[in-house]
C-alpha cells in the first residue's frame, strides 16, 4: 500500500514532534534525578559551606539595609546559631569564623544603638559567641556614591572587583545611560550566536512595585527601586537538547550588563527568579512578556544613595573551586 504524499508528510511531522517531546522528557528526567540525589545536601563539606553562606548572606544583607529595622532577623539568627552548634567539627573553616564575626557585629550594632533585644534571645546569642573571644566582629562595607564608582575607568581587575550589589537607591538612573549600558552588554557571547536573551526594562514606579511584590527577595529595600530589568529567553531560539542554554546565556549577558551599568555609574542588584509556577503566572499578568519567553531573573537598577552599606559577601578561596586536571 502506497500512502499519499500528504499523509507521509503529516506522519513525518508527528514523528519529529514525538522525538522532540521524548528528548525534552528524557533530558528533564536526567537532571531531575541528579538534582534530587545531590541538591542542598549538608552532609558534605561543600554542601555545608553553601548552606552556611546562605544563612550568613541573609544576616549580612540585614546589616546593610537602608533604614534598618533594629532587632531584625531573630528567628533567622536562632537558626544560624543552631546550625553552627551542630557543626562544631567545621569551626576552623573560614565560613564558620565569618559567621561568628557577623553575629558579633549584630550584637555590637544593637549595643551602639542602645536597643534592647529580648532577654532569652540576647542571652543565647551572647553565650554562643562568648566561646570565640579570638574572633573579631565583621563590619560591612561603608561606601559613598563617589567612592563606589571611582574605579569605573580603571584596569579590568580593579574595575571588576569594585562592582558590588547595591540595595540603597536614591532615584532612577538616566535613561540614556541605561540604553548605553544595554548597547555595551549586547557584546556578551551566546551559544551558537543565537542571541536569544531578551531585555525588558521597566521604569513606571507602580509597575515596578507590582513586579517586586511577586518577588520575595527585596524586603527592606524594594520600596526604593523605581527601575528594573526582566531578562528572559525566547525558547523558540533554543534547541531541544539545549534548554540549559537559556540560563547559561542569560547569566553571561547579565554579568556583562552589570559591568556595563557599573561603567556608566548605575548601581544594580540581581534578583533570581527561582519561583513556583503560580508566581511566574502572576508576574506575567503584570507585565507584557510573551509566553514563548522564559523569565530567568530580575536586575534592579538606579542611582545609589549618597552613603550606603554593601554586604561583604566573603568569597571562597580559589583552591575551593578551581581544579587543574
Amino acid at each position: 500500500m502506497i500512502l499519499p504524499h500528504s499523509i507521509k508528510k503529516h506522519l513525518v511531522k508527528i514523528y519529529a514532534k514525538y522525538l522532540r517531546i521524548s528528548s525534552v522528557i528524557y533530558i528533564s528526567f536526567y537532571h531531575f534525578i541528579r538534582s534530587y540525589k545531590y541538591v542542598s545536601s549538608t552532609n558534605t563539606l561543600n554542601g555545608w559551606k553553601a548552606s552556611l553562606r546562605v544563612r550568613c548572606h541573609i544576616l549580612e544583607k540585614g546589616l546593610t539595609m537602608p533604614n534598618m529595622r533594629l532587632g531584625f532577623g531573630q528567628s533567622r539568627i536562632n537558626d544560624l546559631i543552631d546550625f553552627l552548634n551542630t557543626s562544631k567539627c567545621y569551626e576552623k573553616q573560614e565560613e564558620y569564623v565569618y559567621a561568628i564575626g557577623l553575629l558579633k557585629e549584630y550584637i555590637s550594632l544593637h549595643e551602639r544603638e542602645n536597643f534592647q533585644l529580648p532577654d532569652s534571645f540576647n542571652s543565647k546569642l551572647k553565650e554562643f559567641v562568648l566561646n570565640y573571644s579570638d574572633i573579631e566582629s565583621f563590619k560591612q562595607i561603608k561606601m559613598s556614591d563617589s567612592e563606589y564608582f571611582i574605579h569605573f575607568n580603571a584596569s579590568f581587575p580593579i574595575f571588576a572587583k569594585s562592582r558590588h550589589s547595591v540595595r540603597d537607591f536614591a532615584g532612577p538612573a538616566d535613561i540614556s545611560n541605561i540604553i548605553k549600558s544595554v548597547e555595551l552588554a549586547k557584546n556578551a557571547p551566546s551559544a551558537c550566536n543565537r542571541q536569544a536573551v531578551k531585555c525588558h526594562f521597566f521604569s513606571d514606579y507602580k509597575i515596578v512595585q507590582k513586579i517586586l511584590a511577586v518577588h520575595t527577595g527585596n524586603n527592606g529595600f524594594g520600596h526604593l527601586v523605581s527601575q528594573l530589568f526582566i531578562l528572559s529567553v525566547d525558547i523558540r531560539m533554543i534547541g531541544v537538547k539545549e534548554y540549559n542554554d537559556a540560563f547559561t546565556n542569560t547569566g553571561i549577558f547579565t554579568m556583562n550588563l552589570c559591568y556595563s551599568l557599573h561603567y556608566y555609574k548605575i548601581a544594580s542588584c540581581i534578583l533570581n527568579w527561582s519561583v513556583l509556577p503560580k508566581d511566574d503566572r502572576k508576574l506575567r499578568k503584570i507585565v507584557n512578556i510573551p509566553e514563548e519567553e522564559t523569565i530567568v531573573l530580575i536586575v534592579v537598577v538606579g542611582e545609589p544613595s549618597k552613603h550606603f552599606d554593601i554586604a561583604v559577601s566573603k568569597r571562597q578561596n580559589i583552591e575551593d573551586f578551581f581544579t587543574i586536571h
